[in-house]
């Protein structure tokens, strides 16, 4: 049976590093503007710039490209955004997106014994956000047991978006799971763009499978959510709580992960993931 489920668990200002960015990275991801680049790529010292592009990008607090060149095992994981929260990460084990375009991912988990890819964002108040969009491109190749979920974005009390016991996208507000709404299912073995809004009323899911074709989105009036306060920022890939560390971590590979300060529209999501015919 799919329910919202919820475990207690435990950030964006704005300082912009100017940047030269090589004009290789604007293939990478969608058309649109360019946020934020960590060092000048003519720097011979520089590490190579992260970037995070989308059609309107407006309200963007994390940009996770996992585009780096050097995720694997531990490493950090650089914010496209302007806020530039960098993520740790732990595990890292890189992969290949391939739709709708070729784009370096990562391998979240492939069974319960094997090595599980962490990656948290470090606190702050950025996140404390009256509306979002929360978004990712994620391939699923297993489906959570029962009464479990698969963990995509999640800061404790707040968001969370999550594959549940079925399959489907799940998006849930504050720390009550009435307040959210169950999505259509995520195919496995399908790179798909997912993606939950809130707009201060009404909660979304829409899920997008490959690189062309039209969204699927249910939404639900929930009206306005007084959220908890969170211990820790979100985590990708996996859920977390102060008693267990991370846990419930994606079967699967996860790209592009990003948090909006405003609810963005279907349109706008396809576009910002790179899709085609939006």
């Amino acid at each position: 049976m799919r329910a919202l489920v919820l475990a207690a668990i435990a950030g964006c200002g704005f300082s912009p590093h100017e940047a030269q960015v090589d004009a290789s990275l604007a293939t990478r991801d969608a058309p649109g503007s360019l946020v934020h680049t960590d060092a000048s790529a003519s720097s011979p010292d520089a590490e190579p710039p992260a970037a995070c592009y989308a059609p309107d990008i407006t309200g963007i607090e994390l940009c996770l490209e996992l585009d780096d060149p050097d995720l694997t095992g531990s490493a950090i994981a650089r914010d496209g955004a302007p806020g530039h929260h960098d993520a740790t990460m732990t595990n890292g084990l890189p992969i290949t997106r391939t739709v709708p375009t070729s784009s370096p991912a990562q391998e979240i988990s492939t069974t319960s014994g094997a090595s599980q890819v962490d990656i948290q964002v470090p606190d702050s108040t950025d996140f404390d956000l009256p509306a979002f969009t929360l978004m990712a491109w994620i391939d699923r190749t297993a489906t959570p047991e029962d009464d479990m979920a698969y963990g995509i974005i999640e800061r404790s009390n707040q968001f969370l978006m999550y594959i549940d016991d079925e399959g489907g996208i799940d998006c849930s507000i504050g720390s009550s799971g009435e307040n959210g709404v169950l999505g259509d299912i995520v195919s496995l073995n399908t790179w798909s763009l997912i993606a939950c809004t809130y707009d201060g009323s009404q909660v979304c899911a829409l899920l997008m499978s490959g690189g062309s074709g039209t969204a699927e989105q249910e939404c639900e009036d929930v009206g306005a959510v007084n959220v908890g306060s969170a211990s820790n920022g979100p985590v990708i890939g996996a859920r977390y709580s102060t008693s267990e560390g991370m846990f419930n971590h994606l079967y699967g590979s996860l790209d592009s992960a990003r948090i909006f300060n405003r609810a963005l529209s279907a349109s706008e999501i396809c576009v910002g993931g790179g899709r085609s015919g939006c």
